[in-house]
C-alpha cells in the first residue's frame, strides 16, 4: 500500500467528500483545453473551498 494515499475513512477524505458534493469534477487534458474567465473563477473558488474545508479549523476559524 502506498503510504502517501489517504484511506477513505480518514478525516480529510470524509471532509473532501462533503465539500466536493457541490462541484462536478471532470478530468481534462489541460494542454488541449482553453479556460474561459468564468471557468478560471469557478476553479479558484473550488480550490479555496477545498482548502478552507481542510485547513481553516486548524487556524482557529471553526466556522468553516
Amino acid at each position: 500500500m502506498n503510504p502517501n494515499i489517504f484511506e477513505s475513512d480518514h478525516p480529510y477524505m470524509k471532509r473532501l467528500d462533503e465539500v466536493l458534493k457541490q462541484f462536478v469534477i471532470v478530468k481534462i487534458d489541460v494542454d488541449k483545453v482553453e479556460r474561459s474567465p468564468e471557468d478560471t473563477e469557478d476553479y479558484e473558488e473550488m480550490k479555496q473551498t477545498v482548502l478552507d474545508a481542510l485547513f481553516m479549523r486548524y487556524t482557529g476559524n471553526k466556522e468553516k
